[in-house]
C-alpha cells in the first residue's frame, strides 16, 4: 500500500516538474519608437535563455477605463470586454518578430479557419492603464501592464 502510494507520488511529481517544462514566461516592455507605441521583449525567460524574437498572439486590454466601440465584423463580446488590439495565428508560426508597434500589420498562418476574435487596433486613451500579452514559440508567455499618461509617454508597471 505504501509502495502503491509512491509510486502515485513519484508519478504525479514527474508529470508536474514535464509539464512545468513545456511552458516559460518573458518580460514585456511599452515604449516609443518614432513617435509610436511599440512592444519589446527583454531579458531573459524563467529558465534563463535570451527572450524571443517573434510572437504568434498579441493582445492588447484596457484594465481601468472603457471598452471601445467594436468594428463591423469584430466580436462585441471580446471588444466590450476590454480588448483594443488583438491578433492570432496559428501556434507554428514565428512571423512577427519583436519589437512591434501598436496595431502594425502582421502576417502568418490563421490560428483556425473561422477565428472570430481579431480586433483591430483601436486608439489608446491616455490617463488609462492597459495589459499587453504576446504568446511564443516553444509556448512562451509575456505579459506586461503600462499607462498611456496624460502627457502621451509610457509608463510601465511593476510586475
Amino acid at each position: 500500500m505504501i509502495c502503491a502510494m509512491n509510486v502515485k507520488a513519484t508519478t504525479a511529481l514527474m508529470f508536474a516538474l514535464i509539464l512545468g517544462g513545456c511552458s516559460s514566461s518573458y518580460d514585456l516592455r511599452a515604449t516609443i519608437i518614432d513617435g509610436k507605441i511599440a512592444f519589446v521583449s527583454e531579458g531573459k525567460d524563467f529558465w534563463g535563455n535570451p527572450e524571443p524574437d517573434c510572437f504568434y498572439s498579441i493582445s492588447v486590454q484596457i484594465v481601468d477605463g472603457p471598452p471601445a466601440t467594436p468594428a463591423p465584423g469584430e466580436s462585441v463580446g471580446t471588444v466590450r470586454n476590454g480588448t483594443y488590439w488583438n491578433r492570432t495565428f496559428a501556434v507554428t508560426s514565428c512571423d512577427n518578430p519583436f519589437p512591434v508597434t501598436y496595431g502594425a500589420e502582421l502576417q502568418g498562418p490563421p490560428f483556425r479557419e473561422n477565428y472570430q476574435y481579431e480586433v483591430d487596433a483601436k486608439p489608446l486613451l491616455k490617463g488609462f492603464t492597459y495589459e499587453v500579452s504576446a504568446s511564443s514559440k516553444g509556448s512562451a508567455y509575456g505579459a506586461r501592464r503600462f499607462m498611456l499618461t496624460k502627457q502621451g509617454t509610457i509608463k510601465n508597471l511593476p510586475r
